[in-house]
């Protein structure tokens, strides 16, 4: 083996380490992490690059509440207490 490959190879391998551990810390989906890490294992370079470019969450959203169901009271009629007619 030359110097070059194993240069690639090393580099492949402590880049991969670093995206995968980044994956486990940051993923909250079992099954993205997963799929993820293993682009990023069986595609040198191409699969850090694209978790870089679509795989990190760069917009933090606050989870939007449901909306009122129909079956649900209105907020009167939950009162402890209250009394329908």
């Amino acid at each position: 083996m030359t110097a070059l490959q194993e240069l690639l190879g090393s580099a492949h391998i402590l880049l991969a380490v670093v995206v995968s551990a980044h994956i486990v810390l940051t993923k909250d989906d079992v099954r993205a992490a997963i799929g993820w890490t293993g682009l990023v294992w069986l595609t040198p370079v191409v699969g850090s690059v694209l978790y870089a470019l679509f795989g990190i969450n760069r917009i933090r959203r606050r989870p939007t509440p449901p909306p009122p169901s129909e079956a649900s009271p209105p907020w009167s009629e939950r009162r402890p207490g209250f009394r329908s007619p």
